[in-house]
């Protein structure tokens, strides 16, 4: 009397939220609608087996089978408004929610039936139904998308492993020719790099080191000026924070990660010139000839028109992108997404990455707090479609960074072997 009405209410508030766009506020709704019908399925296994335990179940027609049937079935809707509430195995929980209350409530019709008649009826079936007809549906759409990634993973994406797999084992046996055992010094590099690192860096927190004061000393403002012209910067006021140093807060608004990119990318394109100086990188260029415009990559050099007119750099994130990854892959958590400002630096041999790498950890101001190496023979590339490159998620911590509030912002730092982007860039 009291579950039903609210789950209903619930699902039709969810449906209106969702026509309107507003498909979070949708999931929500649902997941609550499930919760409230969880707690009244509690309630009333919490009733059945107080009255068990008192003895009185003979006398209001309660058995321990009916009891036990509402506890499992509390636990379903409960497990079904959690999986609602962060959108993620939704397919998985109803299945195994439908499924289990379908058999239970079938089970429990036939042990309380006295004949055979009673057993095959209309209630039974129509139970087996409503339940058992949504799981398999369920069930064949589970199926469905697992052969179909397999299918992407296996034909799809063939060529591609094909083509960049024949790419590695040149390098491979390039490196064994050589006798210098790069690729094993690389690697083990990166895991000494890894072990030291720790997990809980690896997101997006709001700055701790930007305030009023310091913004003040270095214009030669006072507080009252700062008070008052400070928010009348766009987006200023929502991209910084001004909280004290020793809190340690996860950022949750994407304008304000996105605002932090813009201004850290500058910085992150610095850094990458001057460790590509150090150790003979290259970057993606524009090459004109006449009216006909190419792509190609070149070593870079301290010739400042180099990465002013020539460099193709990448360019931050697009909100849609970064939207589309934070609903797939992240659970809507915007502290988790450490690649709206990346660039890539490329190299003519492992030997010059592994001395960029070198260079990156000594450097005072890069902060290392994610490494991924899939230059390591180890690694399975089923999920990159054979493509190997190594890849940082870093902090460039200067004055100039922390006086802006983005000394904490983790972008993404690639180092690619030529032989790898050159492909990458065909396809």
């Amino acid at each position: 009397c009291v579950g039903i009405p609210c789950f209903s209410i619930s699902s039709y508030v969810s449906c209106l939220l969702g026509l309107a766009g507003r498909g979070r506020m949708g999931a929500v709704a649902m997941s609550v609608g499930y919760l409230l019908i969880s707690l009244t399925q509690f309630s009333w296994a919490l009733q059945n087996t107080v009255a068990l335990i008192s003895g009185l179940g003979d006398t209001i027609s309660i058995s321990p089978l009916h009891a036990w049937t509402q506890w499992i079935y509390g636990v379903g809707t409960l497990l079904s408004s959690i999986t609602m509430y962060r959108e993620k195995y939704i397919f998985e929980a109803m299945f195994f929610c439908f499924m289990l209350t379908g058999f239970v409530s079938a089970y429990e019709s036939v042990l309380i039936s006295v004949s055979i008649e009673q057993a095959i009826s209309m209630e039974v079936i129509f139970t087996l139904v409503w339940s058992v007809s949504p799981a398999l549906t369920l069930l064949l759409l589970l199926i469905a998308r697992y052969f179909t990634s397999r299918w992407v993973l296996t034909n799809f994406l063939a060529e591609d492993r094909r083509c960049y797999d024949d790419v590695w084992k040149k390098v491979v046996v390039q490196d064994q020719v050589d006798g210098n055992g790069i690729l094993s010094s690389l690697a083990q590099l990166s895991e000494d790099i890894r072990v030291t690192l720790n997990a809980t860096d690896a997101r997006q927190y709001l700055s701790t080191q930007i305030t009023k004061t310091r913004i003040c000393n270095a214009t030669g403002r006072n507080i009252a000026w700062a008070n008052s012209q400070l928010p009348l910067i766009p987006n200023f006021s929502h991209s910084m924070s001004f909280k004290m140093p020793s809190e340690r807060v996860f950022i949750s608004s994407l304008d304000q990660l996105m605002e932090q990119a813009k201004g850290l990318n500058i910085f992150l394109k610095q850094k990458s010139t001057e460790i590509a100086l150090i150790s003979d990188g290259s970057f993606l260029v524009a090459r004109v000839n006449g009216r006909k415009t190419t792509t190609g990559f070149e070593r870079y050099t301290s010739d400042s028109s180099f990465a002013r007119n020539r460099c193709l750099w990448a360019s931050v994130k697009s909100s849609e992108r970064s939207i589309e990854k934070l609903l797939r892959s992240y659970d809507c958590d915007v502290s988790r997404l450490l690649d709206c400002c990346r660039q890539t630096i490329v190299f003519d041999s492992p030997s010059n990455l592994y001395s960029a790498l070198k260079a990156i950890r000594a450097d005072k101001e890069i902060k290392i707090v994610r490494i991924k190496n899939m230059l390591d023979e180890k690694f399975d590339t089923w999920r990159t479609g054979g493509f190997r490159n190594l890849v940082l998620n870093i902090c460039i911590q200067t004055a100039e960074t922390s006086m802006l509030g983005i000394e904490r912002h983790v972008c993404e730092l690639q180092l690619t072997l030529e032989v790898f982007a050159s492909k990458l860039v065909r396809y």
